[in-house]
């Protein structure tokens, strides 16, 4: 479930729609939460859907560690890529604002974090952040993850002190009360990545 103050609009061509903040959204304000309407299928479910539908599932959704795909129900599926994220996933099924996102901003996410297919072509970046890396690989996520964790580390606290419009959809809110509050370790964000034999290819999705 996606944060309720944002709207979906076009961007352009390209990059087709996204997501976009209706007020300024706080620095550790929990954008989206894997809530109970989000689609998950195994890769033996996706199979049986067909190739009509395998060609829609890897555009929509992502992979989870466990390889299952799962589809956000609302605007969480049109979150686009930037190499410098507003939002970024902890150990826990949630997102949060890495720094305030101003009323009118893009909520952008770092696709590198949502296993990419070894097997696939590297998804070609258009973000045009100053550090743009150009394209996305499924090598990123292992590179990236100690910076990805120090961000959230920096940002978590603040979930305790910003508005939660999402609180009562998050799965298991003591543990991120105590993550928070410095009282146990913030899970990292290595925690959702596959195992780098696992992939798309594996389940026999074209």
């Amino acid at each position: 479930m996606f944060h309720p103050s944002a709207e979906l609009r076009f961007v352009n061509a390209q990059v087709g729609h996204g997501v976009f903040a209706t007020r300024r959204i706080p620095r550790g304000t929990i954008v989206w939460v894997r809530c109970a309407l989000d689609i998950e299928l195994t890769p033996e479910a996706v199979v049986a859907l067909g190739p009509a539908y395998q060609r829609i599932v890897p555009h929509y959704g992502y992979p989870e560690a466990n390889g299952h795909w799962i589809i956000c129900w609302d605007n969480g599926r049109y979150l686009s890529h930037s190499c410098e994220p507003t939002c970024l996933k902890p150990g826990f099924d949630l997102q949060i604002a890495l720094r305030d996102i101003e009323q009118g901003e893009q909520f952008t996410y770092d696709y590198g974090a949502l296993n990419p297919d070894p097997a696939d072509e590297p998804f070609r970046c258009l973000c045009g952040a100053p550090g743009c890396r150009g394209r996305v690989t499924a090598e990123d996520a292992e590179r990236l993850a100690p910076d990805w964790d120090a961000r959230l580390a920096a940002a978590f606290p603040d979930v305790l002190g910003v508005e939660q419009p999402l609180w009562p959809f998050v799965r298991d809110p003591a543990a991120v009360e105590a993550c928070a509050r410095g009282e146990r370790p913030l899970p990292s964000c290595r925690l959702h990545f596959r195992p780098p034999a696992q992939s798309r290819c594996s389940s026999s999705m074209p």
